[in-house]
């Protein structure tokens, strides 16, 4: 197996979703050894990455810009430049499970890495869920919009 990028040398598509792929995996191991604030962390990241991925497939970048508006950490920012803001609205529409699901991760935070002892294991587990369970990590990856 070759070996997975770093998130910074990511150049396809392709490579953000492999990424998306095993920050969910670390963060089902980590929410299974009890370790709820860097599994949360591992989750939302891997939504992230999932999105970059999708940006790089809908604006035809052949690599990931070294500046601009996708270097962002922010999950509502980078769906709208992914172009599933009005995917999401039609989710809204429906009262759908993606909807829900975008309701748990919308609000993730790089520096969630910073809050310290005491993180919350339901909103860990609630996180991973969503990303997972839901579906939501591979519909970023699939969905033809």
């Amino acid at each position: 197996m070759d070996a997975l990028p770093l998130p910074d040398t990511a150049q396809s598509a392709d490579e953000w979703y492999s990424i998306a792929r095993f920050a969910l995996s670390d963060g089902e191991y980590l929410l299974d050894g009890m370790r709820f604030q860097t599994a949360y962390g591992q989750a939302g990241f891997a939504v992230e990455a999932a999105l970059k991925g999708r940006i790089m497939m809908v604006k035809g970048l052949n690599r990931w810009p070294t500046k601009g508006p996708y270097l962002t950490h922010d999950l509502v920012a980078l769906l709208h430049h992914a172009g599933l803001t009005g995917w999401l609205d039609e989710q809204m529409a429906l009262n759908s499970p993606f909807y829900k699901q975008w309701l748990v991760i919308k609000d993730w935070s790089i520096t969630t890495r910073y809050i310290g002892a005491g993180f919350p294991a339901e909103r860990a587990k609630d996180m991973v869920m969503a990303v997972k369970e839901g579906g939501m990590l591979e519909c970023l990856i699939t969905s033809p919009r």
